[in-house]
């Protein structure tokens, strides 16, 4: 039997902008932040996070950038990611 000791580490990355927020930032944002972790999600299959996206960031998300979205789905049915939700 090994010596080493095995740990687990539970990562939910929290996504959020406030309602009323201008699509300028939105957009900002999105670019800065929010794809380039789904990108590097996509590239290492490895890694396995929570993410939670408030509701106004989604809501945004879904009108702004479906293809977000669907991207987010095919990470979830590969089981590398679960998705949170929360109050909006």
């Amino acid at each position: 039997m090994s010596d080493k000791k095995h740990i687990s580490l539970g990562l939910v990355i929290h996504n959020h902008q406030p309602v009323g927020q201008s699509d300028a930032v939105f957009q900002e944002i999105y670019e800065r932040s929010y794809e380039l972790m789904v990108a590097a999600l996509e590239r290492y299959p490895g890694v396995r996070v929570g993410l939670h996206y408030t509701g106004s960031l989604l809501d945004w998300l879904m009108q702004n950038r479906p293809e977000f979205i669907q991207r987010i789905r095919i990470l979830v049915e590969r089981g590398q990611i679960e998705v949170l939700s929360g109050g909006y």
